[in-house]
């Protein structure tokens, strides 16, 4: 009987100390959003207009035409009280159209026929593959393993060597999907209260009125065996508010297997996490495989909006 009491007391207790409005969601409770946490939400408001309009040829992806709609304001109606500071980032993503000049790359491509002297060494490859199989089978067979790990190495050197000459037959095809799927997405990443940034490749820096930008691109890197690492990429940082800087050499290999030392340089902003919903930063970067590209949507950024959210 005493236990039955207990229980209904700590399911009394328990209604009384969990707020009706409140919901779990896994090791989240939600709980309404507070009128000074919708503020520092609705910020999302001016991160949206400091976007740069897409270029000709260009528009925003469709996960990111959802963020642009006008009835999209970015404030939540409930936040998980267990979460220690609010976030506010939102990446919007950038699509390059399909354009005559891609129908023209891919046509060129396929209407190049593969060297029929190529095509020959493949074939030849092929059937030596196939009597080695044979070999190797006959040799298991006996128990010959001497034999068969001689067999064995011989067809993992053709078949390195098979590998080459598929990538020469096929080589034309390859740079022309390689050059249409160049220069096809971009992104830009809008942070408040960002805690820092990193910028890869050749960093170059210039200051203004309030914040910092570090301009960054680097070439294809590549690995011992000539295989490619780092796909060629390009950012721009830009911070608005106080921070400080780091450089770091790395080394990296190019494609004539010749190493080479690159810089990078990480980006500490100085955050105060007592004061989460006070704008202490805003920090932008911009990513594409382009150079040009992301130059040029730096240059479309309406950075007055968002250093006047650092300053106010």
């Amino acid at each position: 009987m005493k236990k039955a009491v207990f229980l209904r007391v700590s399911i009394l207790l328990s209604c009384v100390l969990v707020p009706a409005q409140a919901r779990a969601d896994g090791d989240c409770t939600y709980r309404p959003t507070t009128a000074e946490e919708k503020t520092f939400y609705g910020l999302f408001a001016t991160l949206r207009e400091a976007l740069p309009k897409p270029a000709a040829g260009w528009q925003f992806h469709d996960s990111t035409q959802r963020l642009l709609a006008p009835d999209y304001t970015g404030i939540p109606e409930e936040v998980c009280q267990e979460s220690l500071e609010p976030s506010l980032s939102e990446v919007f993503y950038y699509e390059r159209l399909p354009s005559e000049d891609d129908q023209a790359i891919l046509q060129r491509a396929q209407e190049q026929a593969p060297d029929p002297a190529q095509l020959a060494e493949v074939e030849k490859n092929n059937q030596r593959i196939a009597e080695l199989t044979e070999q190797m089978m006959a040799a298991v067979g006996k128990g010959d393993m001497a034999t068969v790990d001689k067999l064995n190495a011989e067809m993992e050197a053709l078949s390195q060597h098979m590998q080459h000459a598929l990538e020469e037959v096929y080589a034309p095809q390859a740079a022309a999907l390689a050059e249409l799927e160049h220069d096809r997405e971009a992104r830009v990443t809008i942070t408040v209260n960002a805690k820092g940034a990193d910028c890869n490749g050749r960093p170059r820096s210039e200051t203004f009125n309030g914040g910092l930008v570090y301009h960054c691109a680097y070439d294809d890197g590549y690995s011992s065996s000539g295989d490619v690492l780092d796909p060629a990429a390009a950012r721009v940082v830009m911070v608005l508010g106080k921070a400080e800087t780091q450089t770091q050499e790395w080394s990296r290999l190019d494609s004539a297997q010749q190493e080479f030392m690159d810089r990078m340089v990480t980006i500490t902003t100085d955050y105060d996490s007592k004061q989460p919903l006070v704008v202490q930063n805003v920090v932008v970067v911009i990513d594409s495989d382009n150079a040009v590209r992301v130059e040029q949507l730096y240059k479309g950024m309406a950075i007055d909006k968002l250093a006047a959210l650092v300053r106010r």
